[in-house]
């Protein structure tokens, strides 16, 4: 696991870079819109990292003019805003042990170029007065509209910054759900679910042995776990893990609507389940969430549609012989992992 580029541990230093364009100038001031997005990144960093992990925004809260207009940055690392906002910004801000930077733009910018569209570049080195900076965000046009969000595409970012692939398959085409559906923040940063999942939270060691109840196909016979729910602060275990092959493993966590899953709504409550194989690289589908069968019609939601993964009380999945069942909920889910 590649965590050089962003610690998994300790503080993460975000510097936050205002940019606005002749054709596209900020009216507000940046903060007042951009504060609240930053807290819930913060706090999502905090959750998701069970506070092994922290932000540290190193901030100029006015905007700096770029030379050129929104629609002139293509979305090349040459071409791209992310040095000449580094440049704009090096009198204003100390570089110093800064990880990542956040170009924030104009809500009312235009999409299809870096600067309106968005960026993420990681492992590259831009200069400052202090040193060379890794990595640079920015998310534009697309995460400013009604049915998505700031934080949720920095958040997405950030996870590739920390060394995590996408989920999802680039070269997918059509309105099917895609593999790992909205159940992961890596392969959809738009919801329903915005949480980091158990195996790349263990990845990048936010979930500790203790936490993730782990036993192979091969030993397995019958067992029941407790499950705590992913997002809260509860001791116990967060996970189980069933290592199919060497390359392969099931995975499975409680979910809530709640916190960063509150668009499945009030109330909803379950276990997830999905595999996980390791041969599959980046942006080809490498998790795949297992669907009960009695959830036969997808879940709907104003992002498209996801999988209805959720396993109630009573419902079960089957994947390569293993059975996954929840046989009791409330607080916590308890379920029966059968061979």
């Amino acid at each position: 696991m590649n965590t050089e580029n962003i610690p998994a541990s300790g503080p993460i230093k975000i510097a936050f870079i205002p940019i606005d364009f002749v054709d596209v100038p900020g009216s507000y001031a940046p903060l007042s819109k951009a504060q609240a997005d930053m807290d819930i990144l913060s706090s999502w960093v905090s959750v998701m990292s069970g506070g092994r992990s922290s932000v540290v925004w190193v901030i100029h809260n006015s905007w700096l003019r770029a030379s050129k207009t929104s629609d002139s940055y293509p979305k090349t690392v040459e071409g791209s805003i992310a040095q000449e906002a580094f440049n704009l910004a090096d009198p204003f801000i100390n570089f110093s042990g800064v990880h990542t930077a956040i170009v924030y733009v104009p809500s009312n910018i235009g999409g299809g170029y870096s600067a309106g569209s968005g960026i993420n570049l990681e492992n590259r080195n831009f200069s400052t007065n202090e040193g060379s900076v890794k990595n640079v965000m920015n998310a534009g046009a697309y995460f400013y509209r009604a049915d998505k969000n700031v934080w949720g595409g920095w958040a997405h970012m950030l996870g590739h910054g920390l060394g995590l692939v996408d989920y999802y398959v680039r070269s997918w085409s059509g309105n099917s759900p895609q593999p790992m559906s909205g159940w992961e923040i890596m392969a959809s940063q738009d919801g329903p679910t915005q949480s980091m999942a158990a195996w790349n939270r263990w990845l990048l060691g936010w979930l500790t042995s203790d936490q993730v109840y782990c036993i192979p196909q091969s030993s397995l016979t019958s067992a029941e776990v407790t499950l705590v729910p992913i997002n809260r602060d509860i001791a116990g275990h967060k996970a189980v893990m069933i290592p199919l092959t060497a390359t392969t493993v099931l995975v499975v966590e409680s979910r809530r609507g709640e916190a960063y899953d509150s668009q499945l709504g009030s109330g909803a409550y379950g276990v997830i389940a999905y595999t996980v194989d390791t041969t599959i690289d980046n942006g080809n589908g490498l998790a795949a969430v297992q669907v009960p069968a009695a959830h036969a019609a997808d879940l709907r939601t104003a992002h498209g549609n996801v999988k209805d993964a959720l396993i109630l009380m009573g419902e079960s999945i089957t994947v390569s012989g293993v059975t996954v069942r929840l046989v009791k909920s409330g607080d916590f889910d308890t379920v029966q992992i059968s061979k």
